[in-house]
């Protein structure tokens, strides 16, 4: 309850490793109000696995309001879990800020032939034969 966010990265993230950081007391009402919003208390605590699929994308959710206490377990790589579920495992990873740890950063850039223009997506593709 007092915003502090500890990320456990294991496997299949960009950060591995314990990692720490603090959100805001809005971030904290926001994150409240989803899990009231979808009754996660009264959600299963494996509603979302697939033994038999691999390899696993383990997410637990731990939530921990009070004398009340929720762990979901959620294998986010066999897409059985209920939308809400998403929803949330989404609203945790912008609320909270770890999406930065969670998700690498593509840089696009941009290809120059020698003897042309840019390449981009929407330019022809070069004549085939003895042509460079």
């Amino acid at each position: 309850m007092d915003g502090t966010v500890v990320y456990d990265g294991r496997a299949n993230v960009h950060v591995v490793g314990q990692r720490q950081a603090t959100i805001s007391a809005q971030g904290i009402s926001d994150l409240i109000s989803a899990l009231d919003k979808m009754s996660f208390l009264d959600t299963p605590e494996s509603c979302c696995t697939c033994p038999a699929a691999g390899p696993y994308q383990i997410v637990t959710l731990d939530y921990r309001p009070g004398s009340s206490h929720r762990r979901v377990v959620h294998d986010s790589g066999c897409g059985s879990a209920p939308p809400a579920i998403t929803a949330l495992e989404r609203i945790i990873d912008q609320v909270s800020g770890v999406d930065h740890w969670t998700t690498a950063t593509v840089k696009i850039a941009s290809v120059q032939r020698p003897d042309s223009a840019p390449v981009t997506a929407d330019s022809p593709s070069p004549p085939s034969g003895d042509s460079p």
